[in-house]
C-alpha cells in the first residue's frame, strides 16, 4: 500500500491523530507500506516545529517514508537565501513562534528542508505538491510548476501517462467541501485542515485508489 497525506500547515495534533487512526485500523504498516507527505508542513498553524519533528522521526531509518517539498517550504528557503520576502506575509510569524525564534532546531530543520524532493513517482502515480504541466514529461517540469501551479493544471483535460496526486489548492475552493477533489482522473487531497477543514490520507492498494480517511480540524488544540 501507499498512503498519501495532504497539506498539514502546522496541524500537529490532527497529523498525530490521523497516523494513529491509520495504524490502529490496520491501514498503515510502517514495515511494508509507503507513506508520502505532499509538502506544506509549516505556516498558518501553530505547530510547524512539531510537525517536522514527527515526520523526521518517521523518516529515521525508514526509506518508505517520503516527504516532498511544498511551496511554503520553498518560500521559507527563498527568504533565508535573500531572494524573496513573501514568506513574511504567509504564515512566517507562527512558524517562528513554534521554534522560539531561529534556534538550533530551526537551523537543523532547514538543512532537512533543503533536501526535500519536488516529486515522487511509481508505476501508476505521480505525487507532487501543486501539479504538473501536462504537456511536458516529468523530467522537464519546472520547480515553479511543481510547487505553485493551480488552475492551469487542475482544469487541464490533457491525458497524462500516470494519475497525479497533489495538494496545494484547498478543495473547498474547488468543490466547496473538505473532501478530495477529482478532475481529469487526478486527485487533490489538500482538504484545508488549517482552515477548519480536515487532514486527509489517501490509501492506494495494489495500484488502485481504495479510500480516504480524515481527521477534522481540532479547534480546541489551537491550530
Amino acid at each position: 500500500r501507499t498512503i498519501v497525506i495532504g497539506d498539514i500547515h502546522g496541524c500537529y495534533y490532527e497529523l498525530k491523530t490521523l497516523l494513529n487512526n491509520l495504524k490502529e485500523s490496520g491501514k498503515y504498516n510502517s514495515r511494508t507500506d509507503k507513506l508520502i507527505f505532499l509538502g506544506d508542513y509549516i505556516a498558518r498553524g501553530n505547530n510547524s516545529r512539531l510537525v517536522i519533528k514527527l515526520i523526521r522521526k518517521l523518516q529515521k531509518n525508514n526509506k518508505k517514508v517520503i516527504a516532498l517539498m511544498g511551496n511554503h517550504e520553498d518560500m521559507l528557503l527563498n527568504y533565508l537565501d535573500g531572494t524573496d520576502s513573501s514568506w513574511l506575509y504567509n504564515g512566517a510569524e507562527k512558524t517562528i513562534d513554534s521554534y522560539k525564534n531561529f534556534d538550533s532546531k530551526f537551523v537543523d530543520d532547514i538543512k532537512w528542508i533543503r533536501t526535500l524532493p519536488l516529486y515522487h513517482k511509481d508505476k501508476n502515480f505521480v505525487y507532487v505538491h501543486a501539479g504538473l504541466d501536462l504537456s511536458k514529461p516529468l523530467n522537464k517540469q519546472s520547480k515553479y510548476t511543481l510547487l505553485w501551479v493551480r488552475e492551469d493544471f487542475i482544469f487541464d483535460t490533457t491525458k497524462y501517462n500516470k494519475r497525479i496526486i497533489y495538494g496545494h489548492t484547498p478543495s473547498i475552493s474547488l468543490n466547496g467541501l473538505a473532501k478530495p477533489y477529482t478532475f481529469n482522473n487526478n486527485i487533490c487531497i489538500d482538504t484545508g485542515c488549517v482552515y477548519n477543514g480536515a487532514l486527509t490520507a489517501l490509501i492506494i492498494d495494489d495500484g488502485e485508489v481504495k479510500e480516504f480517511i480524515q481527521v477534522k480540524n481540532e479547534k480546541n488544540k489551537k491550530n
